[in-house]
């Protein structure tokens, strides 16, 4: 809720657009090496790239992904000329960089700032008319009314407005964690795949896996009365192509009909 107050002050003061691209660049490629350097592990270890060729990796992923923070860095002081036009402005154009983030370059959505508040109930709801990004707009709007009030702490009328602000936030997330929780009507299923990542894949070792998965599903369901349900299967480090590979395609197939379930896969 104030992780982007400080990229705002840094940037409002500065005259020179390449500075302000460059803070938020700066930011951003220490934001993504933080939270993704797993990504060199994977490329060295399960990629076998070289050392240098796995940092070449990680670098240039994240180099990418923090040009969107240059982005909103570069745009932010266009908004500046009024109280308002800073709120809305703010969550639209971190919400347009988390949109192009998602869709453009790799298409990474991770990290997205309106997963902070998927935990309060109330705030979530947002998310069901507007989807995720809803919820960063809101996110990043709280970050700017939080930067409004510091760039005018002369002026007492905003502190209150941020009091008010917080207070308003604080009774919504204490108003969602008092609703009452409706009782589940419907069975789901989850495979656990536990396929270790440093495995030698083999042809014995898929055949045994796709027979546990099977085994350990259907006798779930008979302990819960044979009721059909939804099927949870997650993404998996295994080469299992679905719409590759016939034989799989066969056996989620089968896996729905034995259970008489909907299968959600990956």
């Amino acid at each position: 809720w104030i992780a982007l107050v400080p990229l705002m002050l840094a940037c409002a003061g500065e005259p020179r657009a390449g500075r302000r691209f460059l803070l938020g660049w700066i930011a951003g490629s220490v934001f993504f090496l933080g939270t993704c350097f797993w990504c060199y592990g994977v490329m060295h270890h399960y990629g076998n790239l070289s050392m240098v060729e796995s940092t070449g990796v990680l670098l240039g992923m994240t180099s990418g992904l923090a040009v969107y923070f240059g982005l909103f860095t570069l745009a932010f002081p266009w908004t500046l000329s009024r109280p308002w036009l800073t709120l809305a402005g703010a969550g639209a154009l971190w919400t347009a960089c988390e949109f192009a983030r998602g869709h453009v370059f790799i298409g990474f959505p991770w990290l997205f700032l309106g997963y902070a508040a998927t935990d309060q109930m109330l705030l979530a709801q947002v998310a069901s008319i507007t989807g995720g990004y809803g919820l960063s707009f809101l996110v990043a709007g709280f970050n700017a009314g939080v930067f409004l009030v510091i760039r005018n702490s002369e002026r007492r009328n905003w502190g209150m407005r941020l009091a008010a602000a917080l207070m308003i936030l604080a009774g919504v997330s204490l108003g969602g964690g008092l609703l009452k929780r409706e009782r589940p009507t419907e069975s789901a299923y989850l495979l656990q795949t536990g396929i270790p990542l440093d495995l030698e894949w083999t042809d014995q070792y898929r055949e045994a896996f796709l027979r546990d998965m099977e085994t350990k599903l259907i006798a779930r369901y008979a302990r819960n009365d044979s009721r059909g349900g939804l099927v949870l299967w997650p993404e998996t480090p295994a080469p299992l192509y679905y719409q590759q590979d016939p034989e799989l395609r066969a056996y989620v197939a089968r896996l729905a009909r034995s259970t008489d379930s909907h299968v959600l896969l990956n």
